[in-house]
């Protein structure tokens, strides 16, 4: 059996190496980490979930959101032939491997805000942002609709978390009246409010609501 060329080796090497930062800018993990790392400080507590179990559940949720864009990358990569990889250019391959692309280059457009889409394709021109003009997206660069898609996200992210955290500063407001009108000013409202920010938040099953909502958003 010959071996892959020292180019298709090295294409390889990178886009194993590429992994974790396709899974950070280029799915739906950076949102949901964003918004269950908010919902950790409006909680109040440090360890409370933890980092690495913020890390698992933004994962498993994001697995689940882009198992169809997985099969279908998966499905395109299977119709390139390992014979046909050796002998061809790298140009040959750069296509080959934008059509196996495609299905996340979809994604990643579908997710992307129109104004974003404007800005990022104005700046690769070197043009004046125009992001009120609309964006043919047949036309965009995938480089132009990864750096939409992560500034949709992280804007949609921190928006879902603002309304998480309005009950939370509610209730610290509301206990930290409590506590001075009761004259006990040297208590902290969190170890107060703490256990009822809980008691809430199960009692509305605020875990699957907000798992449910966050996975639903991409459907």
């Amino acid at each position: 059996m010959k071996s892959l060329s020292p180019e298709v080796l090295l294409l390889a090497s990178l886009a194993i190496a590429a992994v974790p930062l396709m899974i950070s800018v280029g799915t739906c993990y950076l949102k949901f980490s964003i918004v269950l790392g908010l919902l950790r400080s409006g909680f109040g507590t440090q360890q409370a979930p933890s980092a690495a179990l913020v890390m698992a559940l933004s994962l498993v949720m994001s697995v689940t959101v882009m198992t169809p864009v997985i099969e279908q990358t998966i499905t395109r990569a299977s119709d390139v032939k390992l014979g046909e990889i050796k002998s061809i250019s790298i140009l040959s391959l750069r296509d080959s491997v934008s059509s196996v692309i495609t299905p996340w280059r979809e994604f990643l457009l579908n997710h992307s805000g129109e104004r974003e889409l404007a800005m990022f394709k104005s700046l690769s021109r070197r043009e004046e942002p125009q992001v009120e003009q609309a964006t043919t997206r047949e036309d965009v660069a995938t480089s132009v609709a990864v750096g939409a898609f992560v500034l949709s996200e992280i804007k949609k992210g921190f928006i879902l978390a603002f309304f998480l955290l309005i009950p939370f500063f509610v209730i610290d407001l509301v206990v930290a009246n409590l506590l001075v009108a009761m004259g006990l000013t040297m208590m902290s409202p969190v170890i107060v409010s703490l256990p009822i920010k809980i008691l809430i938040f199960i009692s509305t099953d605020g875990w699957l609501l907000l798992a449910k909502n966050l996975i639903q958003a991409y459907q």
